[in-house]
C-alpha cells in the first residue's frame, strides 16, 4: 500500500456531535460499563481514542499519591481534569459539539523533561539511556518543539516527569490539556527494563508522543494498520506523505523495534509543529 486512499481516510473524519445519531453509540458503550457517565464517554470519544475497554483506576504518581484516572490501554486521563482536555460548545446549527485541544500551544513548546531518580520510582539505567535517545530524536526534528532533559527529584518546573511504576512491559501517558500544556506524567512499567534499550526507547518515545498530542495510528483498529486519527486529520491538508503502518505510535510494538521514527512519523510531527 503506497498511499492512504481518500476512502480509507474518510473513515476517520469524525466530528463528535451530540445529536440523536450518536445516542445509540453512547448507549451501547454505557451498556459495557457502569463506571462511566455519558458525559465522560462523550468526551473520550471526542479525544479520538478507542473506548471499548476503558476502565476507572487509581494510578500512582511519582510522589506515591494516588490519582483516579480513566484508562484506555496506555492512555490515561485524570477524572478530575477531564474538562481540561475537551470543552462543549454550541455550533451554528444549535448542536452541541465537543472541541479538542489537539497539540501543545506555541508558548509551551520549550518542554522541560525530568527523568525521575527518587526512591521507589527511579528510572533504571537502561530506561535513562532510552529516555536520552528519545529526547534526542525529538530534538533532531526540524520543529518548534525544544526538549531539555535532566535527571533528579526536582520536579517543580518540569513539564513532563518520566518515572517507573510496577507493571508489565509498557508505559502510559495522556494528551495535552485544553490550555495547550503537554501531559505531565509518563509512567514506564518496571518490566520494560527486561527489554532491549531500543524497545525501551520505542516505548518512551511513544508515550512522549501522547504528551504532545499524538494519537494511536491504529486507534480504530488496535494493532492493525495505521491511520491518521480524526483529531490529527483536521489539521492536515495533504495526506499523501502520511502512511503509518510501522509508526512508533501504533498501539502495539514489536520485539524487533529499533525505537526510531518512521518517515511518516517525522512528516506528521514536523507538520503539526512546523517552523514558520
Amino acid at each position: 500500500m503506497k498511499k492512504i486512499t481518500f476512502v480509507l481516510l474518510s473513515l476517520v473524519i469524525v466530528t463528535i456531535v451530540l445529536s440523536c445519531e450518536k445516542k445509540e453509540t453512547l448507549n451501547e458503550l454505557l451498556g459495557k460499563t457502569t463506571m462511566l457517565t455519558t458525559s465522560q464517554l462523550e468526551k473520550l470519544l471526542a479525544l479520538g481514542v478507542n473506548v471499548d475497554n476503558v476502565t476507572l483506576e487509581n494510578l500512582r504518581l511519582f510522589d506515591g499519591t494516588l490519582e483516579k484516572n480513566l484508562v484506555l490501554g496506555d492512555i490515561t486521563i485524570p477524572v478530575a481534569k477531564i474538562d481540561e482536555y475537551v470543552t462543549l460548545k454550541t455550533s451554528e446549527n444549535n448542536k452541541q459539539q465537543l472541541e479538542v485541544s489537539n497539540i501543545v500551544a506555541p508558548e509551551n513548546r520549550n518542554i522541560k523533561i525530568v527523568g525521575y531518580s527518587g526512591e521507589g520510582f527511579a528510572l533504571t539505567s537502561k530506561m535513562r539511556t532510552a529516555l536520552s535517545w528519545a529526547v534526542s530524536n525529538y530534538n533532531n526534528l526540524s520543529t518548534t518543539l525544544n526538549f531539555s532533559l535532566t535527571y533528579g527529584t526536582d520536579t517543580d518546573t518540569a513539564d513532563i516527569i518520566v518515572y517507573k511504576v510496577e507493571g508489565e512491559a509498557g508505559g502510559s501517558a495522556g494528551f495535552p490539556s485544553i490550555n495547550g500544556k503537554p501531559y505531565k506524567y509518563v509512567r514506564i512499567n518496571s518490566d520494560t527494563d527486561n527489554l532491549t534499550i531500543n524497545m525501551n526507547e520505542h516505548i518512551i518515545t511513544h508515550e512522549i508522543g501522547h504528551c504532545i498530542g499524538l494519537r494511536h495510528k491504529d486507534w480504530m483498529n488496535p494493532c492493525g494498520k495505521g491511520l491518521i486519527s480524526d483529531v490529527e486529520f483536521k489539521l492536515i491538508q495533504d495526506k499523501s506523505a502520511f502512511l503509518f503502518e510501522d509508526s512508533i505510535m501504533q498501539s502495539c510494538f514489536s520485539s524487533t523495534s529499533d525505537g526510531e521514527f518512521t518517515d511518516a512519523d517525522k512528516n506528521l510531527i514536523t507538520f503539526l509543529y512546523q517552523k514558520k
